[in-house]
Order: C-alpha cells, then sequence, then structure tokens
C-alpha cells in the first residue's frame, strides 16, 4: 500500500502529461511505517499517544516523501522506459543520505491501460518495491495503478491519496497547531494538515506543547505561521476553529474545498485543565470529519 500526499499524486500525472507521448518513469521513496487495515487510525480501546508501529492489527504501508522525475534515455521511448544510469546512481544516493528508502518506480503508458506489460514484468527487478503506472490512455482522465511483480506474479497493490486540510485561527498558537498535530500524528492516513493563522503570533503557546507532549507528541519545534506560506496549497478541507466574527477568511483557489466551522473556546491564558479539554474536543471532531469521509 502506498499513501501519496495530493501534490506527490499531481506531481507523476503532471510529469507524463508533460512527456507523452513518450513514456515519463521516476522513483518513488520514502519510509516504510506499520499502519492500521483500516482507514482511521485510533481505535476505541487504543491509548492516547501509541504511535502507527503500535497499532493493532497494523500492516506495513509505504508512505511516499519524494517523488524524483527521470529521464528515460529507451532507444523507443513510446513504448518503453530505461531511465539515465546516472541520474539513478545520484537519486538513490540522496536516498540512503536521507534515511529513506525507494518505494517504487513509476511510469507511464501513453495508449494502453494502467497495467504491467510483458517487458514491464521482465524489468521489475526490485520486488520489494511498487510498480505505478500511469495510463494516458484518456488523456484527460489519467488512469493510476500500483503493482508488486515477484518472480512473474502481478498483484494489485491500493494507492492512498491523502487529503489536504488547513486549520486556522487568528494567532495560530493554540487550536490550530494542537489541531495539526494531531491529524499530522495519528490520522496520517487520510489528511496532511497544515495551519495558519490571519494574524500569527509568532509562538507556540507552551500549554498547547505541554497537553501534546501528555499524548507522546512533540510540537515544540512547530511554528505559528501566516497565509502566505500555505497560500499555493490546494486544500480539500479548510476549518476555521471558531473566533466569532473575528475568524479569518482564506481564499481557496479550489471551488472544491469543504469548509467548516468549530466552535471551539480559545484556551488562551486558560489553565492547563482547559487546553486538555480543547485538546480533546479538537481530536474528537477530526475523527468525526474522517468516520463521514469513510
Amino acid at each position: 500500500m502506498l499513501y501519496l500526499t495530493k501534490e506527490q499524486y499531481l506531481t507523476i500525472i503532471e510529469h507524463a502529461k508533460l512527456e507523452y507521448p513518450k513514456e515519463a518513469c521516476g522513483i518513488i521513496a520514502g519510509k516504510i511505517v506499520h499502519g492500521p487495515q483500516s482507514m482511521v487510525y485510533k481505535q476505541v480501546d487504543e491509548p492516547k499517544g501509541s504511535t502507527p508501529n503500535e497499532a493493532k492489527g497494523s500492516i506495513p504501508v509505504g508512505v511516499v516523501t519524494k517523488v524524483y522525475k527521470m529521464t528515460n534515455i529507451s532507444e523507443s521511448p513510446q513504448t518503453c522506459y530505461f531511465m539515465n544510469p546516472e541520474e539513478q546512481l545520484k537519486v538513490f544516493k540522496e536516498i540512503r543520505q536521507l534515511g529513506i528508502e525507494m518505494l517504487g518506480i513509476y511510469h507511464s503508458h501513453s495508449t494502453v491501460s494502467a497495467y504491467p506489460s510483458s517487458r514491464d514484468v521482465e524489468l521489475a527487478y526490485y520486488p520489494e518495491a511498487d510498480y505505478v503506472i500511469i495510463s494516458l490512455k484518456n488523456f484527460d482522465t489519467p488512469e493510476v495503478r500500483a503493482f508488486k511483480i515477484i518472480e512473474g506474479k502481478i498483484k494489485e497493490e491500493k494507492i492512498v491519496v491523502r487529503k489536504n486540510i488547513l486549520f486556522i485561527c487568528i494567532e495560530n498558537s493554540c487550536r490550530s497547531q494542537i489541531a495539526e498535530a494531531i491529524t499530522n500524528n495519528f490520522y496520517w492516513q487520510t489528511f496532511c494538515a497544515y495551519s495558519a493563522g490571519s494574524k500569527p503570533s509568532g509562538v507556540v503557546n507552551p500549554n498547547a506543547i505541554d497537553v501534546m507532549k501528555e499524548l507522546g507528541v512533540d510540537i515544540s519545534n512547530q511554528r505559528s505561521k501566516g497565509f502566505e506560506e500555505v497560500k499555493d496549497i490546494e486544500f480539500d478541507y479548510i476549518v476555521t476553529m471558531g473566533c466569532g466574527d473575528e475568524c479569518p477568511v482564506f481564499i481557496q483557489r479550489s471551488s472544491n474545498v469543504k469548509r467548516i466551522n468549530w466552535d471551539i473556546p480559545d484556551p488562551k491564558g486558560k489553565p492547563i485543565e482547559f487546553f486538555r479539554k480543547v485538546r480533546d474536543e479538537i481530536e474528537s471532531k477530526i475523527r468525526e470529519i474522517i468516520e463521514k469521509i469513510d
């Protein structure tokens, strides 16, 4: 199973279209983690603070962190691909330096479906890798599928494209920071989370840091960010935390974005117990969104 961000998924499709009618090719790298067999990570009987490696009933999955576009130097680039060996060696060196691993190889089919050809099977030298195929048979509606190819046997793998979600408030120091951290640490299978504020304070509230540490999550290195830092990201969900008339408005380019407003009280200046209640309410609301998606 491969988990990609929306940007990574679109990158390989755009690369395929750019190279058309030649076959595009590239390398997908990242980390192998243990994810749940369900899309929802936290279970009712699962303790807070557990990590993906501790999930019950977990299975190894590939979480993509890097997509490398390669040059197809095949003598027949419209029907097959062959990566530039020098580029390939450079990418492998970078992957080792980053402490990640090759998760898969992608390439495009210009006129046939997204299924391994006999030549694809013949050239499947990495049994541990996922082979991702982008079919441009219908150019405007690309078909993307992934496969394991081991000793000539083909098995389809699932591709999960994580949705982008943005949590916003005014200062981006408490609620939206907590929401971003909870989502990226416990619900990463569904969402890639960001947070921002209309008037960022520049710091993360110390109590927010402390209540997240109680879940085993360190957000001391997170920053209070403004809208400018996320303006180029296409979001599927935008969640305002509940600031009344002062709640900021973030302009999203896509018309398909789903906007949600939470009425969560601002814990700034309140005791640590209040922060805990806010944290738990935020997590509950995140789970509600995921349950509706599922």
